[in-house]
């Protein structure tokens, strides 16, 4: 799994142009290098890139690729000082500023990421993972109106080439449909993601509750059913959040207040 669920992949050569400029040592411990990052062989990744990198001292691509893999290796400082050296050789690399997105993200640092991922947009415009990535740190900030505007672009861009991973730009939406009060939408963005990954237990869990919210009763004990089933190590989340859904909807009644605010797993 990528760090902080955040969607960090390997910058790739742009064009010939590029790869003439790469020596063909260089880039045959790049290619591998990715192919190994692909394949979750993390440290062998970083080890690929370091070669490149000594025989192209100033290949920003290398110097982006391992910052990602460090960062996915869980060594942050560094990744900062690869993605930071990346960025000052190449202004222009939008996979770096996605990855040191992600760093300032996994830090709590969102103001900072927010930056990072506007400028990777500014340089690539369809750049579905940075769109994903700003609304992941906008919804850490309680943007939900920001955070969704940012998942529908993402799957705009990205709905049809990056399956299964765009069930989780679903969830997600769903998430902040759900903060927003909007049940309705927020269990079509479920339903949506249970498509792509139909074995999704979070994903379940999430639906129950908006079910519930709605005072769905029985729906939601179908859903959370099927949450425990897939991941019996999810039964505690069910029962603490469904109870709290439940007390929500029971204050509601006297009060007449708001909706069903921050009760939804991350």
């Amino acid at each position: 799994m990528r760090p902080n669920s955040y969607w960090l992949f390997i910058a790739l050569l742009f064009s010939s142009t590029a790869e003439a400029q790469i020596s063909r040592s260089a880039k045959a411990y790049l290619e591998r290098g990715s192919n190994r990052y692909d394949r979750g062989e993390i440290q062998a990744s970083i080890e690929d890139f370091g070669v490149a990198i000594s025989f192209e001292p100033g290949l920003a691509i290398a110097y982006c690729n391992r910052g990602i893999a460090r960062l996915a290796s869980g060594d942050p400082d560094g990744a900062a000082a690869d993605l930071d050296l990346a960025i000052q050789l190449a202004p222009r690399l939008a996979q770096a500023y996605n990855g040191r997105g992600c760093l300032r993200a996994g830090k709590a640092d969102y103001v900072g990421a927010i930056a990072d991922y506007t400028r990777a947009i500014e340089i690539r415009p369809k750049y579905a993972w940075a769109y994903y990535n700003r609304g992941n740190a906008r919804m850490a900030q309680r943007d939900e109106a920001g955070a969704i505007s940012d998942y529908d672009r993402a799957i705009a861009i990205g709905s049809h080439s990056l399956r299964p991973e765009i069930a989780d730009v679903y969830n997600n939406r769903g998430r902040a449909w759900f903060e927003k009060g909007d049940y309705d939408k927020a269990i079509a963005d479920f339903n949506e993601a249970l498509k792509i990954v139909k074995r999704c237990p979070i994903t379940y869990l999430n639906r129950g509750l908006s079910r519930l919210a709605e005072g769905r009763e029985d729906e939601a004990e179908r859903d959370f059913q099927r949450c425990i089933e897939l991941n019996e190590s999810l039964r505690d989340s069910v029962e603490k959040y469904s109870r709290m859904v439940r007390e929500h909807l029971k204050a509601k009644e006297v009060l007449n207040s708001g909706t069903v605010k921050g009760l939804i797993p991350k």
